[in-house]
């Protein structure tokens, strides 16, 4: 029994010896490839990752990107086991300097019709003089 556990023991020392980004990357990769989500294999496609010491430092583009990979608990099991490192942590952020290809979205502010209709003047005065040979009014 004690041959056992020192075996086993010896075993994860080993594992944890060959924890590198390398590694971690075939695994990954793999793990991609035999996914059958497509949704999946490109959010995981997108991803930068990295490693130092117990964490997994993986960047991505967008938050719906963050949520799919962070469903991928099996990805996150399959590494803990391949390394013996059940404290191994995986952290996702979001950082678009490393995707030039997205824009931060930024939100657009709803006009009223009165507004909209101010900008329109602005751009075209003759406009208001339409309105008064036409006896128009604004609602």
């Amino acid at each position: 029994m004690r041959a056992r556990v020192a075996a086993e023991a010896k075993q994860k020392i080993q594992a944890q010896s060959k924890i590198n980004l390398e590694s971690i990357t075939a695994i990954w990769d793999e793990y991609r490839a035999n996914n059958t989500s497509t949704s999946t294999k490109s959010a995981m496609g997108q991803a930068i990752l990295d490693f130092m010491e117990k964490k997994i430092m993986i960047k991505v583009p967008t938050a719906a990107t963050k949520n799919i990979i962070l469903q991928e608990t099996p990805l996150m099991e399959q590494l803990r086991d391949s390394f013996g490192m059940t404290d191994l942590m995986m952290e996702i952020t979001i950082d678009l300097t490393h995707f030039p290809e997205y824009e931060e979205t930024k939100s657009v502010a709803i006009k009223s019709q009165k507004e909209v209709f101010e900008d329109f003047v602005q751009k075209n005065p003759n406009i208001l003089q339409l309105m008064e040979k036409l006896d128009l009014k604004l609602d």
